[in-house]
């Protein structure tokens, strides 16, 4: 089972206060839904195709990956 399809599952049984802290957490932690980050990115590449990966990488992720850190050099 997928980490998304556990959150799902924990998710159904909470109240709607713990949901929103749950969420919260997941958020924090960057384990909020992958594949909103990735729909994401694939709205920013149609709005803004002259952004680099790693513009993208900071839009979605808040910060360049290690890999990507020089895109303005």
């Amino acid at each position: 089972m997928r980490s998304d399809e556990v959150n799902a599952k924990i998710l159904e049984g909470l109240t709607p206060e713990a949901r929103e802290n749950f969420l919260a957490g997941l958020k924090l932690l960057k384990m909020d839904n992958p594949a909103d980050r990735e729909t994401l990115r694939e709205s920013i590449r149609k709005l803004r195709p002259d952004f680099s990966e790693a513009q993208i990488d900071i839009f979605v992720e808040g910060k360049a990956k290690p890999e990507t850190d020089n895109w303005m050099a």
